[in-house]
């Protein structure tokens, strides 16, 4: 098995440097910016989650949304772009039903970088919330250059 613990790099500039063909010896370079990490904590009990979460670079790239809830939860998570226009204007990334779920995470499949005055709307139903439940939700980006 080929060692790949040298594939991910970075410069003193803060390049992130990815060796694209191991073993051949290709390099790509990419700018990197470090991670920005959005935290929430809403109680379910006093309505449903809206967090619109807008990223303090210019543009920025989605990494990771997740939700960890103190009890089990069936629920709906929704993740819209939050393009700052009138809500008819805002596109679904993903909604999925939760059943009987402690935990809801969510990585994008292919890279979703909001610009500047955008940013993502995390969404959590409260239909089968009757008692005090906190969500614990958190937001990972980087800036995109």
């Amino acid at each position: 098995m080929a060692d790949h613990s040298q594939i991910n790099r970075y410069d003193d500039n803060g390049c992130l440097l990815i060796n694209a063909c191991p073993g051949v010896g290709g390099i790509a370079v990419f700018q990197h910016r470090p991670v920005g990490i959005v935290r929430v904590t809403h109680d379910l009990q006093t309505g449903p989650l809206v967090t619109p979460v807008a990223t303090a670079a210019p543009s920025a790239r989605i990494n990771y949304v997740t939700i960890h809830f103190e009890a089990v939860v069936s629920e709906t998570v929704t993740i819209y772009l939050n393009e700052g226009a009138p809500a008819s204007y805002d596109t679904v990334f993903f909604s999925q039903a939760l059943v009987a779920s402690t935990d809801f995470y969510w990585y994008p499949d292919n890279d979703i970088i909001v610009d500047n005055g955008e940013g993502i709307l995390v969404n959590c139903t409260n239909a089968g919330v009757g008692a005090p439940l906190n969500a614990y939700l958190t937001v990972s980006f980087e800036e995109f250059v």
